[in-house]
């Protein structure tokens, strides 16, 4: 399935999350949202204009101490940076991830076939709020688990694909900084 099918199927199931989280049903996204943050509840209607790439950054957790054909595994961070709570939302898969190595070329990383639940979740982000999201189960393998298989200097990138409720922007994707590694 191309990459652009499987945004349209996020879009179109977030876009049925929000909808029918328009009803007020007891179990919809939206009356959650508002008996966890009745403080917030004038952010639910609002749309998010000025809200950009700039408003978020992706950091990343790695455990020291990586070695050669060992697997590790890398945590995403997606962080708000904003001076307001800004609900998003996302698929199972939200976080990805890339090594290259220092030629600058990417090193495949081997996950086999694997399966991914198209759900949508959504969450309220804080301002100055980290959220990390691991496909908490909804992907048959880890992707955030990496396997270099030989020595040499890496650079891994995470990327964060997600939407922000009530912009008309669709999908975003921001990426982290590079992070580097030596491998011997």
């Amino acid at each position: 399935m191309g990459k652009s099918v499987l945004r349209l199927l996020i879009a179109l199931i977030l876009a049925g999350m929000v909808l029918s989280g328009c009803r007020g049903g007891e179990n919809s996204l939206a009356s959650t949202v508002k008996r966890e943050s009745p403080a917030n509840t004038s952010h639910e209607q609002q749309d998010h204009p000025d809200m950009n790439e700039a408003s978020f950054t992706v950091e990343m957790n790695i455990p020291p101490g990586i070695k050669v054909n060992e697997p590790f595994v890398v945590e995403g961070l997606l962080c708000n940076n904003s001076d307001r709570a800004v609900e998003i939302m996302h698929g199972a898969a939200m976080f990805t991830y890339k090594v290259y190595h220092s030629d600058g070329i990417e090193v495949p990383i081997e996950h086999g076939t694997y399966t991914v639940n198209d759900i949508g979740i959504g969450t309220l982000l804080e301002p100055g709020s980290r959220y990390s999201y691991d496909g908490g189960g909804h992907i048959s393998t880890k992707l955030n688990e990496i396997v270099v298989e030989k020595p040499g200097n890496y650079s891994i990138v995470a990327q964060a694909e997600f939407s922000i409720r009530g912009s008309e922007e669709g999908s975003k994707v921001i990426e982290s900084e590079p992070y580097e590694i030596e491998l011997k």
